[in-house]
C-alpha cells in the first residue's frame, strides 16, 4: 500500500468541511457514509497484513488489492471535491443538467466501492488478519478513551503526570497566558521509532478531568505537512471551533477574529501533535510568537497548549514545561511484547518452553530497543507467525 495514506481519508478528507458540504449539494452524504465503516475495518488490519505480506503471498495479494481500492477511493473523493458547487452558476441550464449527470455517476461509483470495500473485510477475515483497535475508529471520539484503556501498556503514570501538571497551573495561572506543556522523547532526531508521545497526547485529551475542564478540546496534526504554518494552524483551530471551512481566510486578523468571536471567554485545550522542525530553520522562534500572541487574545484563562514534537530539543517558548517521556519499565516492555504475540494468535499458549524463550528473548532485546513501544510491538508481530523466538 505504498503511497496510499488511509488515515488521511479517515481523519482529514472525509470530516473535513468542503466535503461535507460538496457531498449535501449532491445528496449523497448518506450513499458515502455507508462505506466508511468499512474504511475503518479496512485501517483496524494495516498493520498486521503489513508484517504477514512478507512471507504470506495470499495477505501480498489482499495488500495489493486494498492499495488498489483504497488509491480509487482517494480518486474519487478529490472529483467529489473538485465539483464547483451550485453556487458557481445557479441559473444556468447547462451545469444544472452536469450536476444531475455527475451526481448519477458519483452514485454508481460509491455503490461499487461499496461492494469492493466489503469483499476486502471479508477476505481479510477469511485471511484471519488481527485488529488493532487503536486503528479501527476515529481517536476523537468520546468512545476511544475505552480503547485507549484496554491498549496502551505502562503510560497511566505519565497521563497522571501531566494533567496534575495541568490542575497545578489552573489554580496558579492568572496573567491570562495559555499554559504550554511540550512533550519530546529521548530518541535521537530522524529515529525510525519514538516513545509514544502522540499516544499519550491521546490518554491527556481523553481524561475526564480534561474533559469536563476545557469547554473547547482541539487536535492538530502538524507533522511536515504544515511545517509549523501558523495561518494552517489557525485555520484548523477555526476549524475545529466553528465546524465550517475556513479555507477562504488568508489573514491571521480575520481568523482569529472569527475564533474570538465563537470561542468567546471559554477555556480551550489545544494539541499540536507531532511538530516538526530544523533547528536551522529561520524564523520558527518568531512564528511561534506569532502564534502565541494570537492564542494569547482568545479564549478563557486556564486554557493550555500541548506540543508533541519528534525533536530531542524542545522550541523555545518563554515560560513553557517540558515533559521528557522515556522509555517503558522493562516489565511493561515485556508485557506489551507478549501481548502482542499471542493476542490472535495461532501458537500453543500452554507451551511452556515456548513462552520461557520468548521472555528470554525480550529480556535481551528490551536495552538494545531503549523501551520504545513501537518496537515491543513489532518484535511480538514478529513472533506471532513464528514457531519460537529461538529462530531468531
Amino acid at each position: 500500500m505504498a503511497g496510499v495514506d488511509l488515515r488521511h481519508i479517515l481523519l482529514d478528507l472525509l470530516p473535513s468541511s468542503d466535503m461535507t458540504e460538496r457531498c449535501r449539494e449532491l445528496g449523497i452524504q448518506h450513499h458515502l457514509e455507508k462505506f466508511i465503516p468499512d474504511l475503518w475495518a479496512i485501517s483496524a488490519v494495516i498493520r498486521d497484513a503489513t508484517m504477514r505480506a512478507w512471507t504470506q503471498p495470499d495477505v501480498e495479494m489482499w495488500m495489493a488489492d486494498a492499495g488498489a481500492a483504497i488509491g480509487d477511493v482517494q480518486n474519487l473523493l478529490d472529483r467529489i471535491l473538485e465539483w464547483p458547487g451550485r453556487a458557481a452558476a445557479p441559473s444556468n441550464p447547462l451545469l444544472r443538467s452536469f450536476r444531475v449527470a455527475f451526481r448519477l455517476s458519483i452514485l454508481q461509483e460509491l455503490k461499487e466501492m461499496g461492494l469492493r470495500l466489503k469483499e476486502l473485510v471479508l477476505w481479510g477475515s477469511a485471511l484471519d488478519l488481527r485488529k488493532e483497535m487503536m486503528d479501527a475508529m476515529d481517536p476523537c471520539d468520546e468512545e476511544y478513551s475505552y480503547v485507549l484503556g484496554d491498549e496502551v501498556v505502562g503510560r497511566d503514570e505519565d497521563r497522571d503526570n501531566i494533567v496534575e501538571i495541568l490542575q497545578q497551573n489552573q489554580s496558579s495561572n492568572n496573567n491570562g497566558e495559555p499554559f504550554v506543556i511540550q512533550i519530546h522523547d529521548e530518541w535521537p532526531f530522524g529515529s525510525l521509532s519514538s516513545m509514544g508521545k502522540t499516544t499519550l497526547a491521546r490518554m491527556i485529551y481523553h481524561h475526564p478531568w480534561v474533559r469536563q475542564h476545557f469547554h473547547h478540546r482541539i487536535w492538530v496534526d502538524v507533522s511536515i505537512d504544515l511545517s509549523f504554518d501558523e495561518l494552517s494552524i489557525g485555520r484548523e483551530f477555526a476549524r475545529s471551533i466553528t465546524g465550517d471551512s475556513c479555507d477562504h481566510l488568508q489573514s491571521h486578523q480575520a481568523i482569529w477574529l472569527l475564533v474570538n468571536e465563537r470561542l468567546g471567554q471559554r477555556r480551550y485545550l489545544l494539541i499540536l501533535n507531532d511538530i516538526y522542525y530544523d533547528d536551522m530553520e529561520e524564523g520558527l522562534k518568531d512564528k511561534w510568537d506569532q502564534l502565541k500572541h494570537n492564542l494569547l487574545h482568545v479564549g478563557g484563562i486556564g486554557s493550555t497548549v500541548i506540543i508533541t514534537t519528534n525533536h530531542m530539543q524542545p522550541i523555545y517558548i518563554f515560560g513553557s514545561r517540558e515533559y521528557l517521556l522515556h522509555g517503558l519499565s522493562e516489565d511493561a516492555w515485556i508485557k506489551l511484547v507478549m501481548r502482542d504475540t499471542f493476542i490472535g494468535s495461532a501458537q500453543d499458549k500452554e507451551n511452556t518452553c515456548s513462552i520461557n524463550l520468548l521472555i528470554q528473548f525480550a529480556e535481551q532485546q528490551y536495552k538494545t530497543h531503549d523501551g520504545s513501544p513501537m518496537l515491543a510491538k513489532t518484535l511480538g508481530s514478529i513472533f506471532r507467525y513464528t514457531e519460537t523466538p529461538s529462530a531468531f
